[in-house]
């Protein structure tokens, strides 16, 4: 298993909040394990451990783009 920080920053409209109800369901859904999940109270930034199998990992970062394309996505792997 392995685990990547997650740092998704609004743009063009994205709202944290809802970038964070997307990663808590699908990444339930998908097997992965979300931790140390913060949003600033302006809701414009989200940042969150993701934990389980890299190409998963991958794929619910692709369903975050798709939904929020104007969103600014940072992954960078843990060690």
């Amino acid at each position: 298993m392995s685990s990547f920080s997650v740092r998704i920053a609004a743009a063009g409209g994205t709202e944290a909040v809802n970038v964070d109800r997307m990663m808590a369901y699908a990444a339930s859904q998908l097997g992965l394990q979300v931790s140390d999940v913060s949003c600033t109270e302006a809701w414009d930034d989200y940042r969150a451990v993701l934990s389980g199998r890299a190409e998963t990992v991958t794929h619910l970062l692709k369903l975050v783009e798709s939904a929020w394309p104007g969103a600014d996505v940072q992954v960078r792997q843990l060690s």
